[in-house]
């Protein structure tokens, strides 16, 4: 069976092993194995501990290279970056900077950890920060 090929079917069987079995009426027409594809997207998260003698420069220059990969990183769709928000911040645990990027789907992840432009972002990362936490969800679109 090909990609984007749709075939009518009165009752499909999931089977172990990725098999799926098609029927028409009580009649097998068809096994196929089959590849599950997620295109879920993926929330990237990350908390950052700053040190207290991080420049409010650097900080923001972090932020504007975060930024950034939007247009650099494939599969990246969105990306940003802010305090916690007053109401709650006694209950961040000293984390007092996020970054939320959204991407395409989870096989982004590793373009996007690799890609030049997170490791340019990344170094300022390391001057800045004393502790990170990094969290990957997948959700449906």
């Amino acid at each position: 069976m090909s990609p984007g090929l749709y075939i009518r079917a009165s009752k499909v069987s999931l089977l172990p092993r990725n098999r799926v079995l098609l029927y028409l009426g009580t009649e097998v027409v068809s096994q196929h194995r089959f590849i599950v594809i997620s295109n879920m997207p993926v929330y990237h998260i990350v908390l950052f501990k700053t040190k207290s003698s991080a420049p409010q420069e650097v900080l923001d220059e972090f932020a504007r290279r975060a930024k950034a990969m939007v247009t650099q990183v494939p599969g990246l769709l969105k990306v940003d970056v802010n305090s916690p928000l007053l109401a709650t911040k006694h209950r961040a645990q000293g984390y007092d900077m996020g970054l939320v990027a959204i991407l395409e789907k989870a096989e982004d992840l590793t373009v996007y950890a690799t890609h030049p432009a997170h490791l340019h972002a990344h170094e300022l990362r390391e001057q800045i920060c004393e502790d990170a936490l990094a969290y990957d969800l997948e959700f449906p679109g």
